[in-house]
């Protein structure tokens, strides 16, 4: 059994949660009408900004958060529940600090939400067959066992790496898009048309 993912470019715009989870129901939408299974989207892409940045306090964080439900609520009124949807958000990490984290919208839910210090193990999730490992700003050091894939949110674009870590899907170059990558069967190690924005 294959699974389409939609790996996305993009440029958020720094604390602009409103118009970045606009960008993501956009990009959500265009994948679905490619088939896509599994959407994925680049680190910090909800809040705009990296948790190392001044303005990722607890008020972008609430924001974001709310934001995160909001989405997957609309995601599931516009019949896309059904897919899964990897957002790059800012959580709340060790000693109250901000982390890079991800979310996993799902059937109008926030399905799995998982910041970058949270153990490796705690960030699977299952779409079409196939188990997802996530990781975020780069190749995981150390590989994630029992998945098919972990698909990595790095700064400005969202790429697959098997579960040694070792980059299956080159992350997008180039302009904005949705590049598509199948999971499963002869399809696993390549990347499919890059398709613009």
């Amino acid at each position: 059994m294959t699974a389409t993912v939609a790996l996305v470019k993009a440029r958020p715009g720094p604390g602009e949660i409103a118009a970045n989870a606009a960008k993501i129901l956009d990009y959500a939408r265009r994948a679905d009408r490619l088939g896509a299974a599994v959407t994925v989207f680049p680190e910090s892409m909800l809040g705009g900004i990296g948790p190392d940045d001044p303005g990722a306090g607890d008020d972008l964080r609430r924001r974001g958060d709310e934001a995160l439900t909001t989405l997957a609520r609309t995601l599931d009124r516009e019949g896309l529940g059904g897919r899964h949807v990897v957002v790059g958000a800012t959580a709340t990490g060790a000693a109250d600090r901000p982390v890079s984290a991800a979310a996993v919208l799902h059937k109008g839910k926030v399905a799995l939400a998982w910041a970058g210090s949270d153990s490796p193990a705690e960030a699977v999730f299952a779409a079409s067959g196939r188990r997802f490992g996530l990781a975020t700003g780069g190749p995981p050091r150390r590989g994630q066992d029992g998945v098919d894939a972990i698909l990595v949110l790095a700064r400005g674009v969202a790429y697959v790496t098997d579960g040694s870590g070792h980059v299956i899907s080159q992350p997008p170059a180039g302009h904005e898009g949705l590049t598509l990558w199948l999971a499963g069967g002869e399809n696993d190690r390549r990347r499919d048309e890059r398709l613009g924005g």
